[in-house]
Parts: C-alpha cells; sequence; structure tokens
C-alpha cells in the first residue's frame, strides 16, 4: 500500500537521526501510524522491532538528561559543528555519554567541532 510505505519511509528518516531527542518515539509513531493502514506489513514489522529495543533503553534515560543533551546537539549544530550516527547513552546513574547509534565506516568523520566551541586551558 501506498500510505503504509510513506509511513515506512517517515520512520526510517526518524530513526536515521539519532542526534534528534525524540526520534524513536517518532519513528515509533510513524510505524504505528503505517501498520494502522497495513497491518501485515513486513518491512514496517521489522522496522518496530529494531527500533522498540532502542526507544525502551533510551527511556530510561531522565527527562531533563535528554533535554541537556538535546540542547547541547541544537547548540553545536546551530554554531557548525556536525554530528553524525551518535547518540545519547545512560549507561547507569554515573555513567552518561555518547555511543555510536548506526555502523562507521572506516575513515568516517562522524563528529567536528569548530574551534570556537572548544574549550581550551590557558
Amino acid at each position: 500500500m501506498i500510505f503504509a510505505k510513506s509511513y515506512l519511509r517517515k520512520a526510517q528518516a526518524f530513526f536515521n537521526s539519532p542526534t534528534q531527542i525524540d526520534h524513536l518515539a517518532q519513528a515509533l509513531a510513524a510505524v504505528a501510524k503505517g501498520l494502522e493502514t497495513d497491518p501485515a506489513n513486513e518491512e514496517l514489522l521489522k522496522l518496530q522491532a529494531e527500533i522498540k529495543p532502542c526507544f525502551d533503553k533510551d527511556e530510561a534515560i531522565p527527562a531533563e538528561e535528554r533535554a541537556c543533551y538535546a540542547a547541547l546537539f541544537k547548540f553545536c549544530k546551530e554554531n557548525g559543528a556536525t554530528i553524525k550516527k551518535l547518540k545519547i547513552a545512560y549507561f547507569d546513574p554515573g555513567y552518561r555519554g555518547i555511543m555510536a547509534a548506526r555502523d562507521i565506516e572506516a575513515g568516517e568523520i562522524i563528529v567536528y567541532i569548530p574551534d570556537r566551541l572548544c574549550l581550551f586551558s590557558a
């Protein structure tokens, strides 16, 4: 069905935007809409099975921390940084960070931070 395909593409686009704070929730919502139009769509079901564990893990990150990371990513991007294929990670209450959200090719640039955004010691 044509509508299911459009929801699939939308879900894939959200899923592949790991620096957007609510990308997994939006991806799951698009999958759900697609499955309303075509409940047996194998591509949508497969994508849903791939997204759901990631979503469940990301939901463990407290909302205020997700908001802080989103603000940081937004600030960096607005000021010339490039951040690709990375996402927020919450490993345990004392250990937070960023991890790869997708496979990274050898030699691929995944982070570029302009000098003006870097802090240097005097």
